[in-house]
């Protein structure tokens, strides 16, 4: 078994398994009375069809034994309520030891969008009140 300690997440420290999404990135490019809009603020290689789906989890031990990973199309997360610590191994289509574990805090309102290949571990710990993600 390893510790693995989770890490803010940051544009940098998230690189290597794929991208924040966050209007943090740069000036908006329309903004007035209605809306501020950034756009392009990730772009990702998805084929025609798009599936969405809503995934929450529950407050658990901080115990990951496995990762999956989807090796053909990035994966986007959304915290959409409560804060998470969420486990990533990078990028690899095969189906060798993942490399690269690292733990990062998903805040309720942040987003990633994940390389073809990343791992995530689904036994991920909520942190407080019941998560999205």
């Amino acid at each position: 078994m390893r510790r693995v300690k989770p890490v803010k997440l940051t544009p940098a420290s998230f690189r290597a398994y794929g991208h924040v999404i966050s209007t943090r990135r740069g000036r908006p490019l329309a903004k007035n009375t209605e809306i501020i809009y950034w756009g392009k603020v990730s772009l990702l290689e998805m084929g025609k069809t798009v599936s969405t789906g809503v995934l929450f989890g529950h407050e658990r031990k901080a115990i990951v034994k496995s990762l999956e990973r989807h090796t053909s199309t990035p994966e986007v997360l959304v915290a959409l309520e409560g804060d998470s610590a969420i486990c990533f191994g990078k990028p690899s289509l095969g189906d060798g030891q993942i490399q690269g574990i690292k733990a990062f805090y998903i805040a309720q309102g942040e987003a990633i969008a994940m390389h073809p290949g990343t791992g995530i571990g689904r036994r991920s710990r909520s942190i407080g009140k019941s998560a999205s993600s």
